[in-house]
């Protein structure tokens, strides 16, 4: 009886630590998206700035629209910033990802993460 007990606990860690892998793995994954989105309205701003002539001024005699250099710098330094999170969280699922391809599992063989829902439920036995 107590050997099937721990053959049942041991079974359950294994799920539990899958899971948490995989959850662990879904968050890095949107982490990347978020910078990617995040890189992508760093851009629009940018753009915006460049463009937009908010700043009434006088100049050699002229009265004219111009653009607003201290915003267009920035939008420039929100885009690097941007660009630098996007990277970071790139090399950290790119790490996570090969921690996991080469952590060993004793005695079990290793076994391919789900890349969505159903497959989660079926691998988790819930399918």
């Amino acid at each position: 009886m107590r050997d099937l007990l721990d053959a049942e606990n041991e079974r359950y860690e294994e799920e539990k630590k899958q899971r948490d892998e995989q959850i662990q793995l879904e968050k890095k994954q949107l982490a990347l998206q978020e910078a990617i989105k995040n890189l992508e309205q760093a851009q629009i701003d940018l753009e915006t700035a460049k463009n937009e002539r908010p700043l009434y001024t006088l100049k050699g005699g002229v009265w004219a629209w111009r653009p607003d250099e201290e915003a267009i710098k920035n939008a420039q330094e929100a885009v690097e910033d941007a660009e630098q999170a996007k990277e970071d969280a790139e090399n950290d699922l790119k790490e996570y990802e090969e921690d996991l391809k080469h952590e060993p599992f004793p005695g079990k063989r290793t076994r391919k993460y789900p890349k969505n829902r159903n497959e989660s439920l079926i691998f988790c036995g819930m399918l």
